[in-house]
């Protein structure tokens, strides 16, 4: 694996309102190796996740169905715990909201959010 980057950027002044971070990630794995399962603890944030490189997948911790991000996601709150498979070459943005950010850009009530992952691209 090459060095881990996992490196937070705070957003310009006039993008403060909205935006509380950027956070960069990058990790890369050998093509022959498996990378690691990461487990995802419930986080009181909503953010907008941009996947660069390998396309990312996900359970949920009750569930056996494995799911594929979108390469672009609005991600809710959650209440529940999430795995995440990552692939080879692993490079996002994430994009990390102030709490009222979402509904004030996209109208969306926060409940409808809860749990989910909803693709950016149809939104926006």
């Amino acid at each position: 694996m090459i060095p881990v980057l996992i490196k937070d950027v705070n957003p310009c002044e006039i993008l403060g309102g909205f935006v509380q971070k950027y956070r960069v990630f990058r990790f890369v794995f050998k093509e022959n190796a498996t990378p690691p399962e990461k487990y995802h603890y419930p986080r009181a944030e909503h953010c907008t996740t941009f996947y660069v490189k390998d396309i990312q997948r996900f359970r949920f911790l009750d569930s056996t169905a494995i799911c594929s991000f979108q390469r672009s996601v609005i991600v809710g709150m959650f209440n529940t715990p999430v795995i995440r498979y990552g692939g080879n070459d692993f490079l996002a943005v994430k994009v990390v909201l102030h709490t009222t950010a979402l509904y004030r850009l996209t109208g969306f009530p926060t409940h409808q959010l809860t749990n989910t992952f909803i693709d950016a691209e149809e939104v926006f």
